[in-house]
């Protein structure tokens, strides 16, 4: 579970975004189950567990540093292939 800035200022898009990311479905993209929020503006957003976090913070802490430039261009793959789906 992840917390959402308080100061979205587009409200219908970011609605609109969370729609459209519940109805994905592909091996490379985190499934999001739903969010919630409460009246004080503190936004939940749920997705599935991903054990390592996200990408950018894995490859940004210790572990990015052990990994070979094999694994490296298997996540770029993996990236693009999201980006063809949508």
């Amino acid at each position: 579970m992840k917390t959402c800035a308080s100061n979205v200022t587009k409200p219908d898009s970011f609605l609109e975004e969370i729609r459209f990311m519940t109805e994905l479905d592909h091996a490379h993209i985190v499934k999001l189950y739903g969010v919630c929020s409460r009246s004080d503006s503190e936004t939940f957003v749920v997705t599935e567990l991903m054990a390592h976090g996200d990408l950018r913070h894995f490859l940004m802490n210790d572990a990015g540093d052990a990994i070979h430039l094999q694994d490296l261009m298997r996540f770029a793959v993996q990236v693009m292939t999201q980006y063809l789906y949508r």
